[in-house]
């Protein structure tokens, strides 16, 4: 039937007893949403968090090749003067930005699966062990390197020679 009405029944019958036994009834229904809603606030604040973290890594590595293509502004702007293409100076771009991003990556990455494995070893980990990846190399390798690496790359394949090569 229905457990509200059950529930009811049963705190009628315990307070003509006692009025404070009926304090402790509650349904089974009540207790597992207490213990879903702590791991749902749990997930959520693991996502927001992770999602800053993600966030800071992409515009840190933005910046860093930001400024390692700034550098070289001048070198890309005599390439392309002597007749690179924008796709020629994109793949000299991302191909030397691989090494700084591959370096992070796998020292994150490595990090990341170490400590998700080891949280998958605790027991509240067990529900959900097989719906969580740890490892996860298209996620890993495509956020870092085409998201992070590819803008500086096409700004560099952008610059006008002529203007780059009157700088200084």
């Amino acid at each position: 039937g229905d457990p509200t009405i059950a529930r009811q029944t049963l705190l009628d019958r315990l307070t003509t007893i006692d009025p404070d036994m009926a304090r402790g009834v509650t349904l089974m229904r009540t207790v597992a949403g207490a213990e879903t809603y702590f791991l749902q606030v749990a997930f959520w604040l693991t996502v927001i968090l992770g999602g800053l973290a993600l966030a800071l890594t992409l515009s840190g590595l933005f910046s860093v090749l930001s400024y390692l293509v700034e550098q070289r502004t001048r070198e890309i702007g005599v390439r392309m003067a002597l007749g690179a293409t924008g796709r020629d100076v994109t793949r000299l771009v991302l191909l030397q930005s691989i090494r700084p991003v591959g370096f992070g990556l796998l020292a994150g990455g490595g990090s990341a699966a170490g400590l998700g494995a080891l949280l998958r070893a605790t027991p509240a980990a067990a529900a959900i062990g097989n719906i969580v990846h740890v490892l996860d190399p298209i996620a890993y390798t495509g956020s870092l390197i085409l998201v992070a690496a590819s803008i500086p790359a096409t700004r560099a394949a952008r610059l006008d020679p002529a203007r780059t090569l009157r700088q200084q």
